[in-house]
This record gives structure tokens, sequence and C-alpha cells, in this order.
């Protein structure tokens, strides 16, 4: 009879214990769904631009200015969506992407973004890509690259097997105007980035393009609008909309020109 007892009596309570742990770890879960959804709730949407001549920077004056700064400005305010479009440093930008931050941006070569990344579509900026050297510097095919130094701007990726060769001599300067610099200072003999961007600052610092030898160009590419899946569908379906809009009126196509026609140099 005592026997019997004492077994009751265990088995009572593993059943006590298994309900509770079972319990508590629904308790957790809910918990933590929703200290996750409340965070996605608070946490407010940010609309960024990179801060890099001269996709987006600022003047002498203070003044916000870029191509990629007002082509976004312009979506945002044809989509009704009202949120402050930010110039943030490269090195942040590439955290805050790295982090999953509810944010939307302009970027180039969409390859290299994290699933997390809703494309919502190209502005029609298209840029070839690859190594632009200085007069004099032969570059045929990859292996010629071995021999030179090359600045390459923070947040400048091509592919796998460039960005992490160690057999190239890279230096990483935090802006292309910094590499600009590098290159006719003679600390380089190439640069890294977008071949007509690279031109266009070279341009600004009145560097003619004849001081340039021929390009070894790696991709060519649009450049996207993208949201972090954390931004609402709704949100991302105005901003997909307004940026075809713009993009078939033309207005994208008048503030890209004014950066990269030759009249407007």
């Amino acid at each position: 009879m005592q026997t019997r007892y004492r077994k009751g009596t265990v088995f009572i309570m593993l059943c006590i214990f298994v309900y509770g742990y079972f319990w508590s770890f629904h308790i957790f879960s809910e918990t933590y769904n929703a200290v996750d959804t409340e965070k996605n709730k608070t946490e407010s949407l940010r609309m960024v631009t990179m801060e890099q001549f001269p996709y987006g920077y600022r003047t002498k004056a203070g003044k916000p200015k870029g191509v990629w700064y007002e082509v976004l400005n312009k979506i945002i305010v044809k989509s009704g969506v009202n949120i402050k479009n930010e110039i943030t440093p490269t090195k942040r930008l590439i955290r805050n992407i790295d982090k999953n931050n509810k944010l939307c941006t302009l970027f180039a070569d969409r390859a290299t973004m994290p699933d997390s990344f809703d494309v919502l579509g190209g502005i029609g900026q298209v840029l070839s890509a690859g190594i632009l050297p200085k007069k004099g510097v032969k570059i045929e095919n990859y292996k010629d690259l071995k021999n030179i130094i090359i600045a390459v701007p923070l947040g400048i990726e091509f592919n796998n097997h460039f960005d992490n060769d160690l057999t190239i001599q890279k230096v990483h300067p935090p802006q292309y105007f910094n590499a600009i610099k590098m290159l006719f200072k003679g600390r380089v003999d190439a640069v890294a980035g977008a071949i007509p961007v690279l031109k266009y600052i070279a341009k600004s610092e009145g560097i003619s393009e004849s001081e340039f030898d021929r390009p070894l160009i790696f991709l060519t590419t649009d450049i996207y609008l993208m949201c972090t899946h954390r931004v609402k569908k709704a949100i991302r379906d105005k901003l997909r909309m307004s940026l075809n809009e713009l993009k078939d009126n033309g207005e994208i196509r008048k503030i890209i020109d004014q950066y990269f026609t030759i009249e407007s140099k």
C-alpha cells in the first residue's frame, strides 16, 4: 500500500514538472515573440543614402546633395511616405544592413545584398565598374592587377575572387574622392569603383579624362532601390510604384543627367 502510494506520488510530481517546463517554455516563447513584434513596431523606418561623392554628400555650406540623395528624395515625396532621407557613412550603412534594420536605400549590384532585402527595382543609372588606372599603367587582364597597387574605397565589392584575393595589393580609403587624390599623388596605380563616377570626381578636381588609361571592366550594373523585408509591404509597394512612375515620366533621368551628362560637367 505504501509502495503504491509512493509510485502515485512520483507520477504526480513528474506530471507537474513536465507541465511546468512546457508552460514556462510557452510563456518564454510568447514573451520573446511579443518583444520582437514590439521592436518591429517601435523601430522607425529609415531612408538612407550612402555618404559617397557624388551619391550623397554635403556642400561646403552644409547642404545635403548628391545624385542618389536627390533620386531617393524624389521617390519619398512621390510615395507619400515622407521619411527623412539620411546621408550615412558607408561603414555605418553596412552595419545597419548586416543588422537587418528597418531601412530602404539605393545600392549597386543587387547580387551582393543579403536575402533580408527586397529589391524594388532599378533607377535606370547603369554603371560600368572595375579598375581605372592612371595614364601609362596598362591592364589587359586580371593577372596585370597583381603588379600594381589599387585603391579600393570602403563599400566597393565586385566578386569573391577579387574581394578576397590576397595576392593583389589593396588600400582602402573611405571615399572615391580620397582614392582619386591618392592616384594622382602617386600613392596607388589604379582605383576601383564605378568608372563614370571616378571620372566625374576627377573632372571636378580639374583632372582630364586623358590622364587615365583603359579600365578593366568587371561588371555593368543598375542602381537599385532596396528595402529590408521588415519594412511593411504596403510601404514597399508604394515606393515601388513611385519609382516606376518617376522612371516612366523621366524625372529620375533628369536628376542623373544633371550629374553625368557632358553638358552638366
